[in-house]
């Protein structure tokens, strides 16, 4: 994958483009509901649908609103093809299955579609960019 020369940089594949773009989905859900929740986690409400703290409520919004910094951060990368980026988005997309699993096992049925949504795009995420033509293109 490289251009018609073949002295330039590789073409980015579309794997590592579909990547991109859903990295960004990721970190904008991740920091416009970490901070939806956050505002929320003292509605009596949310309260008792999580049956949980405020506290525990406002942790998980933190960790969540931290986590999708990260996430924005490493999306840079990938978009400007840093070399430090492919193992950055592979931390941060596995913190990301971890926040995913934690959200599922404590907050069960009232968090199922945002758990299981936010760990199988970080494993799309992290098998678009561990394919051969990836890998390829973050070493050019």
């Amino acid at each position: 994958m490289s251009d018609l020369t073949g002295l330039g940089t590789p073409a980015r594949p579309t794997s590592v483009t579909v990547a991109v773009v859903l990295t960004w989905i990721a970190a904008v859900t991740d920091v416009v509901s970490s901070v939806a929740l956050y505002l929320l986690a003292r509605d009596e409400a949310v309260i008792g649908a999580l049956a949980a703290t405020s506290a525990e409520i406002r942790f998980f919004a933190l960790l969540s609103l931290v986590v999708g910094v990260l996430v924005a951060l490493v999306a840079l990368g990938l978009q400007t093809r840093g070399r430090w980026a492919l193992m950055a988005i592979t931390v941060v997309m596995l913190v990301r299955v971890g926040v995913g699993v934690y959200s599922l096992l404590r907050f069960g049925p009232h968090h199922v579609t945002g758990a299981v949504l936010t760990i199988v795009v970080a494993l799309l995420v992290l098998a678009l960019l561990w394919n051969r033509a990836s890998r390829r293109y973050f070493r050019g």
